[in-house]
C-alpha cells in the first residue's frame, strides 16, 4: 500500500536537503573569498603628542592599530611622508590646514601614486574610504585622481562622479582648489569628506573598532585585469584633526568573484527537486 504521509515526509525531506545544499553553496559564493589589496592608508597621529601630526603610509611608528597594512607589492611614490602644514582649499567649503587640531600639524599629505602588478586575472572593485573617529574637533577629506591601468587613465571626473560608481556619503568631484591641482592631466579629481558635527550614517569598511563617528566612502564600477597589468592611483589625505584622534583614509582593491556555475546547479537543482514533486503529486492523483 502507497504510504503518502511517509511520502510526503521524504518529499520535504528531500527537498531540505537540497536547500541545505544550496546554502552551503551560496557560502562560497561572491563575498566569501574576497581578496583586498590595500593601496594607501594615512591616519592622524593618536598617541596624544603635540605635533605629532599624520603621514603615509600609516605612520609605522604611531600605527593606528584599527587599520590594515600596505598590502605586498604595492608600491608608493613618495614612499612616506607628513603634511605640508599649508592651507589647502576650500574643499567642499572647508580649508585645511596650516594647523590641525591641538597645535597639530595639518592640511595635505599631497598627492601620493600607489601601484599594483596584478598576479593573476580578475576582477576588481575600488573602494576610496575617509572617516573621522569619536566625532573629533576637524575635518576630513580624501581626494583621488590619475587612476591608470597600463599607464592608460581608466577613471575620468571631469564630468562628476561616473557611472556605475556608488557613493556613500558626502562625496563629489573639484577642478581643484589652493594646494591641491588635478593629478593625471584632467580636468577634475574625486574626493569624499566628514565633518565632526554630522554624521554620514555610512558602515565603515576598513576600521570595524566601533571608533568611527562619520565615514564616507566610493566604490567604483568593476574592473577586470589581466596577470601583469598594473594600476595606480593617486591619494591625498586632507585634515584639519590631530592627536590624540585616529582620524584616517584608504584605498584598496575588492576582488569581485566570478559568478559561481555551482550555485547556478544547485538552484537547478532546488527545481528539479520541485519539478519531481509535482510529478508524483500528479501520479498520485491520478492513482
Amino acid at each position: 500500500m502507497w504510504d503518502r504521509s511517509a511520502h510526503r515526509r521524504f518529499r520535504g525531506l528531500s527537498i531540505l536537503a537540497a536547500l541545505v545544499a544550496v546554502a552551503g553553496l551560496l557560502a562560497i559564493g561572491p563575498g566569501a573569498a574576497a581578496d583586498t589589496i590595500v593601496m594607501f592608508t594615512a591616519s592622524t597621529d593618536y598617541t596624544g603628542d603635540i605635533n605629532g601630526g599624520a603621514s603615509f603610509p600609516n605612520d609605522p611608528v604611531n600605527q593606528n592599530p584599527n587599520l590594515p597594512g600596505i598590502s605586498n607589492g604595492v608600491t608608493l611614490s613618495p614612499v612616506s611622508g607628513g603634511f605640508g602644514d599649508a592651507a589647502v582649499g576650500p574643499l567642499d567649503g572647508v580649508t585645511y590646514g596650516p594647523f590641525g587640531f591641538n597645535n597639530n600639524a595639518g592640511g595635505s599629505t599631497g598627492w601620493v601614486t600607489s601601484c599594483y602588478t596584478f598576479t593573476a586575472a580578475g576582477t576588481y572593485q575600488i573602494v576610496w574610504e575617509v572617516a573621522n573617529v569619536f566625532g573629533t574637533q576637524g575635518n576630513d577629506a580624501l581626494a583621488t585622481d590619475n587612476i591608470t591601468l597600463n599607464g592608460q587613465r581608466i577613471v575620468d571626473f571631469s564630468s562628476g562622479i561616473p557611472p556605475g560608481f556608488n557613493p556613500q556619503g558626502s562625496v563629489g568631484t573639484s577642478t581643484g582648489v589652493s594646494g591641491l591641482n588635478p593629478s593625471g592631466g584632467d580636468s577634475a579629481f574625486g574626493w569624499m569628506d566628514v565633518s565632526p558635527n554630522t554624521s554620514t550614517g555610512v558602515t565603515p569598511f576598513f576600521d570595524t573598532s566601533g571608533d568611527v563617528y562619520s565615514a564616507s566612502q566610493l566604490y567604483s564600477s568593476t574592473i577586470t585585469v589581466k596577470k601583469n597589468d598594473e594600476i595606480c592611483i593617486d591619494a591625498a589625505f586632507l585634515t584639519n584633526s590631530g592627536s590624540p584622534y585616529q582620524d584616517y583614509a584608504a584605498v584598496a582593491l575588492l576582488s569581485v568573484p566570478e559568478p559561481s556555475g555551482l550555485v547556478l546547479a544547485g538552484t537547478g537543482l532546488v527545481a528539479a527537486v520541485g519539478y519531481a514533486s509535482r510529478r508524483r503529486r500528479r501520479r498520485s492523483a491520478r492513482g
